[in-house]
């Protein structure tokens, strides 16, 4: 049943189709939009619509199977979906296979996502870092210098973007709501 619903989007809104199979395919459809607008193939926003509703983990065969994708897509929309942080992957005991399922909480999301720029911020910088010292050996020169202050601006941002992450890593999402609401009605009052 939930392979038409993937099939033929349009079978989603019919009439006689049951509302879980409804539910199910609007959050299919929405996670095929969202997916699409961030440059991603439709099957990984099926897939993770699909497992958006699932009640457990489910394996690539469960996955491909319900999805309708052969098992080669399924993992490699898999591996994507992990590298995103959008998934996870684990083990049953005494089972050697995969089992997934999709990160739905905002704070667990947050904290995922939050961890991949730290980490990108912490490679870029080290990247600036090492690209300055190889320029010491480029002596003076205003193009030197021009090349010089762009690398000392992208390591300070970078080192800024860690203490940023650093930072939001303390709260959760409901904390950072509150303190940014304090913040904007103090503005509006003239607080600052």
């Amino acid at each position: 049943m939930y392979l038409k619903l993937v099939a033929e989007p349009s079978s989603m809104n019919r009439e006689d189709a049951r509302p879980d199979e409804a539910a199910r395919g609007c959050m299919v459809d929405a996670s095929i939009r969202v997916a699409k607008m961030l440059g991603y193939s439709d099957a990984a926003g099926a897939i993770r619509g699909y497992l958006m509703m699932s009640d457990s983990p489910l394996s690539l065969d469960d996955l491909a199977e319900v999805t309708g994708y052969s098992k080669s897509t399924v993992s490699t929309n898999m591996a994507q979906l992990e590298r995103m942080g959008i998934v996870r992957r684990g083990r049953r005991p005494g089972d050697k296979r995969h089992y997934y399922s999709t990160i739905i909480s905002i704070d667990e999301g947050w904290k995922v996502h939050n961890e991949i720029f730290r980490e990108i911020m912490q490679i870029l910088a080290a990247g600036a870092e090492e690209a300055m010292e190889k320029m010491e050996a480029a002596g003076g020169g205003q193009e030197a210098e021009r090349l010089r202050g762009r690398l000392g601006s992208i390591r300070d941002d970078c080192i800024g973007g860690q203490r940023f992450a650093y930072l939001l890593d303390q709260f959760s999402i409901q904390e950072l709501m509150e303190i940014l609401a304090r913040e904007v009605e103090g503005r509006k009052k003239g607080w600052k």
